[in-house]
């Protein structure tokens, strides 16, 4: 059995991205993080904050259209 999963919605206070707690992060994130993608310990949470806020962003409805239509999303950041 799957535990039902809330709707994305930037009202929705349990969603991850919408919470203000964000300040710890799992060891197996934080080392996915820094040995992989190359984040530097001191910017980790800045930069988790930064990439969970997209769905704020003016352009977040169009790169969703495009993902929808199987575009490709080259996230640089």
């Amino acid at each position: 059995m799957t535990e039902t999963q809330p709707k994305p919605s930037a009202a929705n206070k349990d969603l991850l991205w919408n919470r203000a707690d964000v300040g710890t992060t799992p060891q197996p994130a934080r080392d996915l993080l820094e040995k992989y993608s190359g984040i530097r310990p001191n910017r980790l949470i800045d930069h988790v904050r930064e990439k969970l806020g997209i769905h704020l962003t003016p352009l977040y409805p169009s790169i969703v259209t495009h993902i929808k239509d199987d575009e490709k999303l080259l996230d640089l950041g």
